[in-house]
């Protein structure tokens, strides 16, 4: 047996305590730095609806300062401004080689659409479903 809508919603609502920064990260999975503005994870505020469907999206874009000569590839959750625990992301480009990123040669921003940005828990039955515990 699948797990519960509700099970799902009780996940993504820790999930959307626990990810409270938005951080970008280049293809060696490092974290984007300095710049003039300088870059800065940005705080992420979840969408409440959707926390009840068991996914995580963004209320609003986000928009980052990118240093030149950075390439953008992933973004990352994180429990944190500065520091903290990551707990992973996505690739940023929808199209085209992902692990390419994008690339900036000169100072420039990064909007992260938050139509294009989530996370979707799901719950998926195992086998043929049978379950194997005590019945349900």
């Amino acid at each position: 047996m699948a797990m519960k809508p509700e099970f799902l919603e009780i996940l993504a609502r820790a999930g959307a305590a626990a990810i409270t920064h938005i951080g970008l990260l280049d293809g060696d999975g490092v974290e984007i730095a300095g710049g003039d503005p300088p870059y800065a994870r940005q705080p992420v505020s979840w969408e409440e609806d959707e926390l009840k469907n068991g996914i995580l999206k963004p209320e609003s874009d986000l928009t980052f300062n990118i240093p030149a000569g950075s390439t953008v590839v992933r973004w990352h959750g994180f429990s944190a401004a500065t520091g903290g625990t990551g707990y992973g992301g996505a690739y940023v480009r929808t199209t085209g080689n992902k692990e390419d990123g994008i690339k900036y040669e000169e100072q420039g921003y990064f909007l992260l659409q938050a139509s294009l940005t989530r996370v979707r828990l799901e719950a998926v039955e195992e086998g043929d479903g049978s379950g194997g515990g005590n019945g349900e």
